[in-house]
C-alpha cells in the first residue's frame, strides 16, 4: 500500500508534468504561429517593395511577373535590374506563390494556381486585400494566397533553439513541481502521522492524547477537533471509574445496614421491633430509588427514553408540585409555593416525566434550605420559551461546584447526606437528561449562602 505521502508526491509531479507540458505546447505552437505570421508579412512588404520597384522604373505593373520571376522577393541578392528580362528560371520546384498582384481593374499581374495572368478577379474574392501604394497614390492590391512563408535557415534554427529552450523549460518545471512536492507533501502530511501516532496510542489505553495545531486550515480543525474529542473520552472514562466506584458504595452502604439487621435479628442478637423494620425498609426503599435511577440514566445513554408528549398547563404542573412537597415544607417550616404568569399557553411535554423533574429540584431545594427559608416555583414565557425556575434562598452552591453538580453522584456536600436520605446523587443528572431529551435546557444561578435557582426552558 503506497503512503499518503507518495501519493501527494505523485500527484505534485504528475501535475507539474502535464501543466508544463501544456504550457510548452501552447508556446510552440504560439510561437510557431507569430513567427510565421511575423515572416508572412515581411515576405508581403517584400514582394510589394519589389513590384513599386519595377512600377517605378515603368510606370506599369504590365510584365511585372517575368521580372519577379527572374527576381523572386524572398532573394536575398536579387540580380541588378539590367537582367530584368532574362527568362525565368524552371518554376517546377518553385512552391506556389503566397500572394497575387492586382491593378485597380483586379486584373492579376501575377500568375497563381488559380488565376491567370491579366484575368479579372472574381467579385466575391476581392476581400481582404493590402493596398499597394506609391506616392500617396493607389496603384494596385495585394491579395493574400494563403500558405507558410519559407523560413531561412538561420530562422529555422532560431525557431529550433526556441523548442529546445521550452523543452528545457519544461523538464526545469518538472523538477521543480517534484520537489515542491515532497515538500509539501511532507508539511501536509505531518498532522496526519501525529494524529495517526495519537490514535495508536489512544488504541494501547492512553486515552489523553494531544496533538500540536499547527495550522488554520482544514488540518488544524482535524487537529482541534481530534484534541477535544481525546480530552472528552478520557474525561468520560474517569467519569465512569469515579461512577463504578460510587455504585459500588451505594450499594455497599444500604446492604450492609439490611444485612446487619436482618442477621441480627434473626440470630436474636437485636429484637425485632417496628424502629428497626423501618430502618431496613428505608434502606431498602433507597436501593429501589438506585435502580430506577440507574434504569433511566441508561435508557438515556442508549436513546431509548420514551416522552408521551400531551398538552399540559404549566400552573397545573406547578401546583400539583407544591401539592407533592406541601406537608414536609411544613414539617420544615419552609415557605412553598408559586408564582404563575397569567395566560400561559400549554405546552406538549411528558407530564410524569416533568412532575418528575420539579419534584427533584424541590426535594434537593428543600434539603438545602434552613428553617424559615421559602422556595418558590414560577413560570413564565421569555423569548418564545417557556422558562420554569425553582428558586431557594438556602445555603447556595459553592461557585466551583457549580459545573459539576449536573454529573452522576456528583454532591456539592457529600458529608451532609445521611445514610437515612433517598439522595443517589443522580436527581439533578436525570433532571438535565429528561429537560434534554424534550428539546430544552437546565441553567442554574447561584452564589455560596445566596441560595440557587434553577431555571427550565421548554421550546412552546
Amino acid at each position: 500500500m503506497k503512503s499518503l505521502t507518495f501519493k501527494l508526491v505523485l500527484a505534485f509531479m504528475l501535475v507539474g508534468l502535464i501543466g508544463a507540458g501544456v504550457a510548452a505546447a501552447f508556446s510552440q505552437v504560439a510561437t510557431r504561429t507569430e513567427f510565421n505570421r511575423a515572416r508572412l508579412l515581411d515576405t508581403q512588404d517584400r514582394f510589394v517593395d519589389r513590384t513599386l520597384e519595377y512600377y517605378e522604373i515603368f510606370g506599369t505593373f504590365e510584365g511585372v511577373n517575368d521580372w519577379l520571376s527572374a527576381n523572386p522577393p524572398d532573394n536575398a541578392n536579387p540580380p541588378p535590374v539590367g537582367g530584368l528580362f532574362q527568362p525565368p528560371p524552371n518554376n517546377q520546384n518553385r512552391p506556389p506563390p503566397l500572394f497575387l498582384l492586382l491593378d485597380l481593374n483586379y486584373r492579376a499581374m501575377t500568375r497563381s494556381p488559380d488565376i491567370r495572368q491579366y484575368d479579372a478577379l472574381p467579385v466575391n474574392q476581392r476581400t481582404g486585400l493590402t493596398p499597394v501604394i506609391f506616392e500617396e497614390k493607389r496603384v494596385g492590391y495585394v491579395k493574400y494566397l494563403g500558405g507558410e512563408a519559407r523560413l531561412s535557415d538561420r530562422e529555422s534554427q532560431l525557431l529550433n533553439r526556441i523548442y529546445q529552450g521550452l523543452g528545457l523549460a519544461a523538464v526545469a518545471a518538472t523538477i521543480a513541481a517534484l520537489v515542491v512536492g515532497v515538500v509539501l507533501a511532507r508539511t501536509l502530511t505531518r498532522p496526519t502521522r501525529a494524529l495517526i501516532t495519537a490514535i495508536h496510542a489512544m488504541t494501547d489505553g492512553h486515552l489523553q492524547q494531544a496533538v500540536k495545531v499547527q495550522s488554520k486550515d482544514e488540518l488544524g480543525e482535524l487537529s482541534r477537533a481530534f484534541n477535544q474529542m481525546s480530552a472528552q473520552i478520557a474525561h468520560e472514562q474517569q467519569l465512569r471509574k469515579h461512577m463504578t466506584a460510587d455504585i459500588a458504595h451505594e450499594l455497599r452502604t444500604p446492604l450492609t445496614v439490611i444485612s446487619g439487621y436482618l442477621e441480627a435479628m434473626s440470630s436474636g442478637t437485636l429484637p425485632v421491633t417496628p424502629t428497626r423494620l423501618q430502618t431496613v425498609f428505608a434502606q431498602a426503599n433507597h436501593l429501589q430509588h438506585l435502580v430506577d435511577d440507574l434504569r433511566t440514566l441508561s435508557l438515556v445513554d442508549a436513546g431509548e427514553l420514551r416522552l408521551n408528549r400531551q398538552p399540559a398547563a404549566p400552573e397545573m404542573l406547578l401546583r400539583q408540585t407544591v401539592q407533592f412537597f406541601e406537608s414536609q415544607a411544613v414539617q420544615n417550616q419552609i415557605d412553598l409555593n408559586c408564582a404563575v404568569e397569567p395566560n400561559l399557553p400549554e405546552i406538549a411535554l411528558d407530564r410524569d416525566r416533568i412532575l418528575q423533574v420539579l419534584s427533584n429540584l424541590v426535594s434537593n431545594a428543600l434539603r438545602h434550605t434552613q428553617p424559615g427559608g421559602s422556595i418558590c416555583l414560577s413560570a413564565k414565557v421569555k423569548d418564545q420559551l417557556l422558562q420554569l425556575s425553582v428558586q431557594d434562598n438556602g445555603e447556595g452552591i459553592a461557585p466551583d461546584a457549580l459545573q459539576h453538580i449536573f454529573e452522576r453522584f456528583y454532591r456539592a456536600d457529600s458529608a451532609r447526606v445521611s445514610a437515612n436520605t433517598a439522595s443517589t446523587g443522580l436527581g439533578l443528572t436525570i433532571v438535565k437528561s429528561i429537560v434534554r431529551a424534550h428539546g430544552g435546557d437546565i441553567a442554574v444561578v447561584s452564589g455560596f449562602g445566596q441560595g440557587a435557582t434553577f431555571n427550565i426552558t421548554l421550546p412552546l
